[in-house]
């Protein structure tokens, strides 16, 4: 099942524990949630169908459809006491919140054109998100209510960094955004008008990127055939740690698991790398699906049942879940 050498020391490469085959689409966007005491995958797609799947049953409980493809479907905090809803952006800036118990549209709106960047809800604020901003090459934080633009994360020189192309929510109030010149840009919520530090990972876009609060440890990748880490001084300055080479071109999705110890890079040919984070160590290559790896994500460490499982994302219309070492 590996198509390329992994240490010697290293089990075989495992199977998924099984996959899901939404109706409609090929896979743009995968996430874990607790939805209504069920461990749940949401799945987005290119069609524009958005689901939740019960993994222990295996099976759709709630779908709805909107009207562009998916970039970002996920879980965020309630704006009315209730557990959780569901956010979803799509392309052209089409943003709705979704009631999970009703399973009715609670709010929707439309938002800059954010091009293929994904949508951040903010920790420290349930009440507002980050999204980019396509035309100004900038971060604007909004209003979960109603889309209102709060603040706005600039880029210093946007021309030259182009379209911010990812996001992710780092430790403190700090917004990470992966830029089209391969930067990494990082700014502070608290102040918003500059940006607080800044590193060259790459010669061409930084596709994707996360990042794990715990263990101070980022991973990102482009078109080129390496990945890149990077973690925080005590200054909240970024920094470079070091690469990791792959065999060919082409990253679309990285995650870290929740424990922090293994890091996961889907690539445009079809395969999922999974490494460790201390030093990058390859441990399996995982030749399964038979498209670009979309998104990956892990489900939660804390889970009594279900935890630490990866969920892949595929062109090829498929959703497998994993159980790695």
């Amino acid at each position: 099942m590996s198509a390329e050498p992994t240490s010697p020391s290293s089990p075989s490469p495992p199977s998924p524990v099984f996959t899901l085959r939404p109706r409609a689409g090929e896979i743009t966007s995968v996430r874990h949630a607790t939805i209504d005491l069920k461990e749940s995958v949401l799945i987005g797609t290119s069609t524009g169908s958005i689901s939740l799947w019960d993994i222990e049953t295996k099976r759709e409980f709630w779908t709805h459809s909107c009207d562009q493809s998916v970039l970002t479907f996920q879980a965020v905090s309630s704006l009315d006491a209730k557990p959780q809803d569901l956010i979803s952006l799509c392309r052209q800036g089409s943003v709705r919140l979704w009631d999970v118990e009703t399973e009715k549209e609670k709010i929707s709106f439309k938002v800059p054109d954010p091009g293929f960047c994904n949508l951040i809800p903010l920790s420290w604020n349930g009440n507002s998100f980050a999204v980019a901003d396509r035309e100004y090459g900038q971060v604007n934080v909004c209003n979960t209510l109603d889309g209102k633009i709060l603040s706005n994360l600039k880029v210093e020189e946007p021309k030259s960094r182009g379209m911010i192309m990812c996001l992710r929510c780092g430790k403190d109030q700090l917004v990470l955004g992966g830029c089209e010149d391969g930067s990494l840009v990082v700014w502070d919520g608290r102040r918003p008008d500059r940006e607080l530090s800044i590193v060259k990972l790459f010669t061409e876009s930084v596709m994707c990127l996360d990042y794990h609060i715990d263990s101070n440890h980022g991973v990102a990748g482009s078109p080129l055939k390496t990945l890149e880490t990077f973690n925080f001084t005590q200054q909240c300055l970024v920094e470079k740690k070091y690469s990791t080479e792959i065999r060919n071109s082409g990253v679309a999705s990285v995650a870290i698991r929740g424990d922090g110890r293994i890091m996961a890079s889907g690539g445009w040919d079809y395969r999922i790398r999974v490494f460790g984070c201390k030093k990058g160590k390859p441990l399996a290559v995982l030749d399964y699906h038979s498209g670009t790896m979309q998104s990956i994500a892990f489900t939660s460490s804390s889970l009594a049942h279900y935890s630490n499982l990866m969920i892949s994302g595929s062109k090829d219309r498929r959703v497998s879940l994993w159980k790695l070492y």
